[in-house]
Formats: C-alpha cells, structure tokens, sequence
C-alpha cells in the first residue's frame, strides 16, 4: 500500500490515504525505501540460512548478479544517465528475484494458507475501502476470484462485489486489471470443476510460463509497418496494446541492449521511442512494459537470461508441487498476472510488488507436506 504518486493509471483507479506521505531516505545516489530495505535483507537471510539455500550454484550466480547490478548502478551515477526511474532500479530488480532462493520461511503448509488468506482478505478489504494505492491494487484485484471461490462468507462475496466496482472508475486506464481478471475467473472456474487439477497442471503448467516469452519474441521480429488500428472493437484495441503501443518500446529495449556490454547495464536510463501511429519519436522513461526486457535493459543480457530462467524454474516447482484445489487456486491467479504483467508492465520485478509476489510462490512451491484442502476456511 506503499506512496506512489508518479504511477500512471493507478491513481486515476483509486487514490488512497497513503498517497499524502513520502518514505524516501535519500542516501547519496541511493533512494532507500521501505520497499528497498525489505528486498536488502534477501543476501542476508541468504547467508544467514546458507546451509539450506540451495543450490549454491544458483545463489553464487546470484550473488554475481547483484554485484553486477551494482556496478551499472554507478556506471549511471558517474555518467549522468539517470532519470526519474531511479538509479536504483536494476539493483532492486537483482534483489528482488533472489527472493526465490531464501528457504522456506513458515513451519507447514496449512500455517502458510492461513497467512496467504489473511493477506488477501486484509488487501481486499482495503481495496474495497479506497485505502491502496500504488501497484498492489493490481495483485488485489487478480485475487478477487480466488476469495470469490474460497470463502463462504456473503460478507467477504460483498466485499469482493465492491472492489468489482472499483474499476469503473478510469475504465479506459484498467486494461491490465481487467485481463487479470477474466484470466483468474476463467482459471478458478476450470479448477473447480477440475478441468485444470494437479495432475494436468504438472505439464500445461511450462506452457502457460512459456506463453509470455514466445509471444515476446514472435512480436519483436513482427515486422515494422504503418497500419490502422479499430478502437471501436476490444480484438481492435488488444491489437494495438500489443503491436502499435507496445512492440515500438520492446523495439527500442532490444536496440538498447544490443548497444550494452553483456553483463553489465547503466541502471535508470531513459528509452528513444518511435512510435509509428502517431509519428513520433519519444523519450520514454516508464519501463519496457515487459518484465524480462525490463531486467535485460536494467541489469545486463546475461542477468536477462538468468533471471529468466530463475523465474521459470520457480514457477515450474509451483506448478510441480501443487497437492490440492486451492493450491491451484493460488497457483492460477498468480498466473494470471504474470501472463498480464509479463506483456503489459514490468512491476513484478520491482521490490515494491514483486518481492511479495515470488516470495509467496516460492514458499508455497518449497512445501512438501500435504494438508486437508479443507481444513483452513476462515470464513465458513
């Protein structure tokens, strides 16, 4: 629920109580947050709990990694490359992802449901209540489904029916909600009449994380010409989020790491942005809009390729140790955002939503004990 006041299409979403304070340290180049010191303590629980971090030989290339991001860090600060993303930035992006490595961080499996459900229950009702703002808002509502078929409560379903509501407000900015929404509806609804179970999730499970990167890769060798887009139809507009907004940033993010050394990137740096519906060249200094041209342009090609294949390994042993219907729940709606994100944004790689959201896929794809899907309601 942290301040954001720069976020495009959050605050015309919902403005909340926190957008009046500031929880910046400025330390020399270094912004310090409260986002940022969460993520700073992974290497220390890394260390801390060496013995069970494994594989060491992940965590020695993640350390790598972070050292790497370091160092792009202040080839920006000494060059004079930053800009309002923040020198920051691929620092945050390295220790973020390390998250998946700490080990588990709860006793069982039912003690981490029980926790996850309070989570979401206390991010739904805040959300219903118009006190979140900044990125969260967008996991909340990829939720919403999973408390729908989750709890009986007509209390919870009112609440859920509300937060709903909230995204009419700025339908024009809420094409990422949306898409998440409809994916976590459509997925939650397979999985209870387990059409989508464990057992086929084991191997539809590499396909879904794969969907994101082909799609990626198919879109930047599409060729570039001029075309008409229909904003009177949604394939219309889908159309041109994926090819006339979107292609010309990854264009120019793919141009952009060409132009970088392999392993190390100046961390913050603005994007030249043609983009060829209106004519125009742009300096762009929001993000890819995808999350593994993100980490590629913050923190190096070689950090791209390994990251990539952190996040894939992780959400494979996620889909590998599902044991009942709401661990696919949970597993689904987590999805959802990441074929959202993975096209759309690039948050999820960031400390403020990201080290929440692999942090929580991680511990529930570290558990090997069974329980009673049954067993922890809060509400019935």
């Amino acid at each position: 629920m942290g301040q954001n006041a720069e976020a495009e299409n959050v605050l015309s979403i919902n403005v909340g109580i926190y957008a009046l304070f500031k929880n910046v340290l400025i330390i020399g180049p270094i912004a310090l947050s409260t986002k940022l010191a969460f993520a700073l303590a992974t290497p220390v629980r890394a260390i801390l709990n060496l013995e069970k971090t494994k594989p060491y030989w992940l965590l020695a290339l993640w350390y790598l990694a972070v050292i790497f991001s370091i160092i792009g860090l202040f080839v920006s600060f000494f060059s004079g490359l930053e800009n309002k993303a923040g020198l920051t930035v691929g620092f945050r992006i390295a220790l973020t992802m390390g998250v998946v490595l700490i080990p588990t961080l709860v006793s069982s499996k039912e003690k981490f449901l029980k926790q996850f459900d309070k989570i979401f229950i206390l991010s739904a009702v805040s959300l219903g209540l118009g006190l979140m703002n900044a990125h969260w808002l967008f996991i909340s509502f990829a939720f919403l489904p999973y408390l729908w078929y989750r709890f009986k409560s007509i209390l919870l379903k009112a609440v859920i029916i509300l937060c709903l509501g909230r995204i009419f407000v700025g339908l024009e900015t809420t094409i990422t909600i949306v898409t998440m929404i409809l994916l976590s509806f459509i997925f939650l609804f397979l999985a209870k009449f387990k059409i989508l179970n464990q057992k086929n999730l084991k191997y539809l499970g590499p396909l879904f994380i794969l969907i994101p990167i082909l799609i990626t890769i198919y879109v930047i060798h599409m060729p570039v010409d001029k075309m008409g887009y229909d904003f009177t139809s949604i394939m219309g507009y889908v159309k041109f989020k994926l090819i006339g907004d979107r292609k010309p940033i990854w264009d120019a993010t793919v141009l952009q790491m060409s132009n970088q050394n392999f392993f190390i990137a100046p961390s913050g740096s603005s994007l030249e942005v043609y983009f060829d519906y209106i004519d125009k060249w742009t300096e762009w200094p929001e993000g890819s809009h995808n999350i593994f041209l993100e980490i590629g342009r913050q923190t190096g090609v070689f950090c791209m390729l390994f990251f990539t294949f952190l996040l894939f390994r992780t959400l494979y042993f996620a889909f590998k140790s599902l044991s009942n219907k709401i661990e696919c729940f949970i597993i689904l709606s987590f999805t959802s955002i990441y074929l959202a994100f993975g096209l759309s944004g690039q948050h999820i790689v960031y400390d403020g939503v990201g080290f929440m959201y692999w942090l929580l896929i991680a511990q529930l794809a570290k558990f090997n004990s069974k329980v009673n899907e049954n067993s922890t309601y809060l509400s019935s």
